[in-house]
């Protein structure tokens, strides 16, 4: 049997033993580096106006009521790829601030932040919503914030997209273009009640050539290109006279995505496989261009008709028997005699437009166009079926 200074001893050595499992619980989670909690509090440099308050390891925001807002940074290093995680807490539903990512050092004016970073709101219902004025892209659907109640966040930033998930449901999923890479900061913007912040922690993937993304590996190239192939390709070869709406920035947001993974393609193989994705989305791009420059010069030339809506023809009201009927036929007639003059004028300008060297143009380069971007297309499956680790 223990003495009662044995089972003190016991009792101690199992406090001891407990004690830094509770207080660095996610710290220990595998690959993740901690930097701000109860055992780490440095590292951070505050700017602009009002402060944030630190204490056992939770950072409040507190701005005066004339603050123009601030931000506290984590200026030790930049980050390229990662994974954030963090929890928060707002006193009031109106509570505002966010977690700004990859910015330059902002120095004394923390709108560097805003300006050449990307933000991740906590606004309420509105929390996940990314911000890169004046662009807000908002969450599909409200989220959840219960005031007084901790809430945890999670940012994977790989290459250029952007994941946010908010108590484990993904909130955000987009294609950025800024900088790749940066310091990362909290807000402490002026609002109704504080937002708290703990458990400040990162997981560097750029050092592991991790591609993943919310938990799941990036697709190969030839995949990530082929929802875009066809709706570029029916766009680019439309009709001249017809004004389809191009996918030009998806396509070079995809670029940039298909860039940032080449920079960690870890052999000579994997390298040639991004390079033709990333020739796939210049030939498309190209396409739309060349599109653009032959519809231009056809309409300075006149030979692309207009498409008029029939303005000038007469509208009048249906016939109706008794008085004045004969004018109203008189109408009816002009009407029917201006819809057929019309029609031939429209008819007349399609017929000469198809045998224009505008037209004729471009048929030729367009059927090339298409042969060149299904050419590099078809390579690119081929080089991604003779490699293992891209091909899934």
């Amino acid at each position: 049997m223990l003495t009662s200074l044995q089972r003190t001893i016991v009792a101690f050595l199992i406090i001891l033993t407990c004690r830094p499992l509770l207080a660095t619980s996610h710290a220990v989670e595998l690959g993740f580096t901690s930097l701000l909690d109860s055992e780490h509090i440095g590292g951070w440099k505050y700017c602009g106006d009002g402060e944030m308050k630190v204490e056992d390891g939770v950072a409040t925001t507190s701005s005066p009521g004339n603050s123009k807002g601030g931000l506290y940074w984590f200026q030790e290093r930049t980050f390229a790829d990662f994974t954030l995680k963090l929890e928060f807490k707002v006193d009031k539903k109106a509570s505002n601030s966010g977690v700004y990512l990859r910015f330059p050092n902002p120095g004394d004016n923390f709108n560097v932040a805003g300006d050449k970073g990307y933000e991740v709101d906590i606004y309420g219902e509105k929390t996940g919503t990314i911000i890169f004025m004046p662009v807000k892209l908002r969450p599909a659907k409200p989220v959840v914030i219960t005031p007084g109640e901790w809430n945890e966040m999670t940012v994977t930033v790989v290459a250029q997209r952007y994941t946010v998930q908010v108590n484990g449901q993904t909130v955000n999923d987009f294609l950025g273009n800024r900088a790749s890479e940066g310091y990362i900061g909290l807000q402490n913007y002026p609002g109704e009640g504080n937002v708290h912040f703990r458990e400040v922690r990162i997981k560097d993937l750029s050092a592991e050539g991790h591609r993943e993304v919310a938990g799941q590996a990036a697709a190969p190239p030839s995949k990530q290109i082929e929802p875009l192939l066809e709706p570029c390709l029916d766009a680019i070869l439309a009709p001249l006279p017809q004004e389809p709406q191009m996918p030009r920035v998806t396509v070079e947001k995809l670029r940039a995505t298909l860039s940032g993974e080449a920079v960690k393609a870890r052999t000579p193989s994997q390298k040639q496989i991004f390079q033709y994705a990333i020739w796939v989305c210049d030939a498309l791009t190209n396409g739309m261009d060349e599109r653009a420059q032959t519809r231009a010069a056809a309409v300075s030339s006149s030979q692309v008709p207009s498409l008029s809506n029939g303005g000038s023809i007469v509208n009048t009201m249906p016939l109706r028997p008794g008085k004045n009927s004969g004018n109203a036929g008189e109408a009816i007639r002009k009407k029917q005699k201006d819809e057929r003059a019309y029609a031939d004028q429209q008819a007349q300008a399609f017929s000469a437009f198809m045998e224009s060297s505008a037209y004729k143009a471009w048929v030729t380069k367009s059927t090339k166009l298409r042969r060149d971007v299904m050419s590099v297309y078809t390579k690119l499956v081929q080089l991604e079926a003779a490699e293992p680790a891209l091909a899934k």
